[in-house]
């Protein structure tokens, strides 16, 4: 019987501790993002740009890490998703401080919170409540705004004054109090909707077709042995893994036909090459990387009737970018393109076999790139 009651007692012991832990969990991140390349694109670690804060630690989040309660999300230059056992889930924007509590702590940035149950958040010393709706929280740190698009949310500011937002409305509020409420623009929906999905859908990463193919129309000039040409190109980049990008160019370059020859010729730039991007501050972009092209096209063997022949002249460059968003798939960007080139040179006289020169070479080109 003593035996009996001794190991009952020890099953009770480590049940308690057991359940405990359990009861702590939250939920788990379905869902870790980081911007690459001005996109925000899917990743297994977040690195320091996605980390939750835990018992005074900073850890990297992780796709389907378990969130207790208690714990911290903090974004940068990143973002995440929270999913609970009940199907809330919570979309964490870049920039954003979030604790996980029974009552949600949210102290910068913005989240997008799609609950079914009572749930609330406490921005300073106003509380939002809902019951069974999607709305969005932002807060800069002295003036915040709730969105709603589903159910009915209430704002309670320190002095006990509630405000009603329905679907369709918005309200903003500071520390301490909120506004009235005021109804959605038919732009303000799409844009609460369009962040909600980019924050929330996998975008990118290396087994997601999403964000691995931009394609881009360019134009700029190049420079070669006193020589400028025009150029139109069209080209496709398409990411490898990670911040490494492929790209294949082609597209019309005009040039003179000879060095003292006026007259012009069209040849056909092709140009394969690797890019490594990185965020830079304020938005922009930049990139750095090799190309390897091949100029197809038209050149004079004697000056006089300049009896034409089509060449082939390689030539390999180092590149360097700078990139700027100019929209939710819209990117502007412009590159230089610094190397040489191999150039048959045919002379005064007709030659059966040129001279084979190694030219400099200077290309400057703007992109308008859509991403797929």
């Amino acid at each position: 019987m003593k035996q009996a009651l001794s190991f009952a007692l020890l099953v009770l012991l480590l049940v308690i501790p057991l359940s405990a832990t359990a009861a702590e969990a939250y939920g788990t991140l379905t869902l870790v993002q980081v911007r690459r390349a001005g996109f925000l694109e899917e990743v297994k670690k977040g690195g320091s740009q996605v980390v939750v804060e835990r018992d005074g630690e900073r850890i990297p989040a992780e796709r389907g890490m378990t969130i207790d309660e208690g714990d911290i999300l903090v974004t940068e230059r990143g973002s995440c998703v929270l999913t609970t056992p009940e199907g809330w889930r919570v979309s964490v924007g870049e920039g954003t401080r979030l604790e996980v509590r029974t009552t949600w702590v949210q102290r910068l940035g913005t989240a997008i919170y799609r609950v079914r149950e009572s749930f609330g958040v406490r921005v300073e010393r106003v509380e939002v409540l809902v019951e069974g709706t999607v709305f969005r929280v932002t807060w800069d740190g002295e003036n915040g705004e709730v969105a709603v698009t589903e159910g009915v949310v209430r704002v309670r500011g320190e002095d006990g004054g509630d405000t009603l937002v329905h679907a369709g409305e918005r309200a903003a509020f500071t520390g301490a109090s909120a506004a009235g409420a005021q109804p959605l623009t038919a732009s303000d929906r799409a844009d609460l909707a369009d962040q909600e999905h980019q924050l929330a859908s996998a975008n990118g990463g290396f087994r997601s077709r999403a964000g691995r193919l931009r394609i881009g129309l360019g134009g700029g000039f190049s420079i070669a042995q006193e020589r400028t040409w025009g150029t139109a190109q069209l080209r496709a980049r398409i990411r490898l893994i990670g911040p490494l990008w492929a790209n294949v160019s082609g597209g019309l370059l005009l040039r003179p036909l000879a060095p003292e020859d006026p007259r012009l010729a069209l040849a056909i730039p092709l140009v394969f090459g690797l890019q490594r991007t990185a965020d830079l501050p304020g938005g922009v972009t930049g990139t750095i990387g090799g190309s390897l092209d091949l100029l197809v096209g038209e050149r004079c063997v004697e000056p006089v009737a300049c009896e034409r022949v089509v060449s082939a002249e390689p030539g390999g460059t180092l590149d360097l970018g700078l990139g700027f968003l100019i929209g939710e798939r819209l990117a502007i960007s412009t590159e230089a393109r610094f190397g040489a080139g191999l150039r048959r040179e045919y002379g005064e006289a007709f030659q059966l076999n040129p001279d084979a020169v190694v030219a400099p070479r200077l290309d400057l080109s703007v992109w308008l790139e859509v991403r797929l």
